[in-house]
């Protein structure tokens, strides 16, 4: 893996850290106020020898309490439901190791990819290389063969009194005539 992408783990973990962390803190404190304010309710709801007063007092706390309890009991519930949306949204496990996955096969696919150009660059290296030996051989045999027509052709005209300057020019000329004919031939 790559520091950028270390990195970028790193950070999502702390931040899914600090995310539970707070949550924790959350769930402690409303537990705590659900037992507290339940506990409230018990010690207020003991039967004795109370005046109006302290009746309608106790009336009022135990309705503050009960509140309270409502309250923890509906932010209880939106913790779990923020975790589970955490869970399905943010499970970094799950989208990591799918993303995980999902690299590895791709360099897989890349690996048998430049493995196949390999094997393509090769073969045509190698059938271009039997072109070109097949085409020169080719050019190399007309070549002959129509320095053989030439040769047989210039025979009998020359002339036993032809001088080596004249069988020189005339060498010239014949070679100049076939790269002239093998030029045609290739450009056809």
């Amino acid at each position: 893996m790559s520091i950028p992408k270390q990195n970028i783990i790193k950070e999502k973990k702390n931040k899914f850290v600090q995310n539970e962390e707070e949550y924790n803190k959350r769930l402690d404190v409303e537990i705590n106020q659900l037992v507290d304010s339940f506990d409230h309710i018990v010690r207020a709801s003991k039967i004795g020898d109370n005046d109006k007063y302290r009746v309608f007092q106790e009336e009022y706390l135990i309705n503050c309490m009960s509140a309270n309890i409502i309250r923890s009991a509906q932010s209880l519930l939106s913790l779990i439901s923020e975790l589970k949306q955490s869970i399905l949204l943010y499970d970094y496990k799950s989208l990591n190791s799918g993303i995980l996955s999902r690299i590895e096969t791709i360099e897989q696919e890349k690996l048998t990819i430049n493995n196949r150009l390999m094997s393509l660059q090769s073969d045509i290296r190698n059938n271009l290389k039997e072109l070109e030996d097949v085409h020169y051989s080719s050019i190399s045999f007309d070549m002959n063969d129509i320095n053989n027509q030439n040769n047989e052709e210039i025979k009998p005209e020359i002339k036993p009194e032809i001088k080596q300057e004249e069988k020189k020019e005339i060498k010239q000329e014949v070679k100049q005539e076939i790269k002239q004919e093998v030029k045609q031939e290739i450009k056809q």
